[in-house]
């Protein structure tokens, strides 16, 4: 069942408008956006090679940060460092990355959830870092909580999932009930037995050096700060 797995890294959705205009007249920003193709595609073919391997699986859930954009090549994000070291520690992972440049909370649940309920198999590890798309319009950012909180519900037991949210202007709740996505993350990850990876030292500053150019993804220093807080977090496990 698994080698007939297929899957689509590619986002097909319309590009938000501000994205379009930058792709074509910034520079920067259109060198970035040419990875998004070949790294879906090379992400797919190393896909296919891990289902026809055998060992401990591996399976990444994300949006474009864990596709490697930005980096210089796809296995050079934080998912294929984090994976080097973890085979120097001995812990050597087949991959199988169902993460797509762009997506949002909803499309974890919507798209990546079932895909890894079809590959009919049941992994040693699975990832998730995903929220920034939906910090980035106000329209989305206003249902952070709601589709976090129903990620967090729909999330095998034992997945390990990045707070991203350690930003200073996400930690002042709404209201008097609200709560943080920290807060949340945190709750529901006790409730449920996930395991939260506070990567909250790789993304803060300074990020001299860091950035890839268009000065929103990381480059290869940037992802190597958070593939280590991720091995960190997965060195706790066993």
């Amino acid at each position: 069942m698994a080698q007939a797995f297929t899957y689509s890294n590619i986002n097909h959705r319309p590009k938000s408008l501000w994205l379009r205009l930058g792709t074509r007249f910034i520079r920067s920003i259109r060198l970035v956006q040419a990875q998004e193709r070949p790294y879906a595609e090379a992400w797919q073919s190393a896909n296919r090679r891990a289902l026809q391997q055998s060992g401990p699986l591996w399976v990444v859930l994300g949006d474009s940060m864990s596709q490697g954009l930005g980096a210089s090549s796809y296995d050079h994000g934080w998912v294929g460092q984090a994976a080097q070291l973890l085979r120097a520690r001995g812990r050597n992972y087949r991959i199988v990355n169902l993460s797509v440049s762009g997506a949002r909370l909803e499309d974890v649940i919507r798209t990546q959830l079932p895909a890894l309920e079809r590959l009919g198999l049941r992994p040693q590890l699975v990832t998730v870092m995903i929220g920034s798309n939906d910090l980035i319009a106000p329209r989305y950012r206003r249902q952070l909580l709601t589709h976090l909180a129903r990620l967090l519900q729909a999330l095998p037991p034992g997945t390990v999932v990045a707070d991203i949210f350690r930003r200073p202007d996400l930690q002042r709740p709404s209201g008097a009930d609200a709560v943080t996505p920290s807060q949340l993350l945190e709750r529901v990850a006790c409730q449920r037995g996930l395991v939260v990876a506070d990567l909250g030292a790789a993304f803060r500053p300074p990020w001299n050096g860091k950035l890839a150019a268009d000065l929103f993804h990381p480059n290869d220093r940037g992802y190597t700060a958070i593939a280590k807080e991720f091995v960190k977090t997965l060195e706790t496990l066993h």
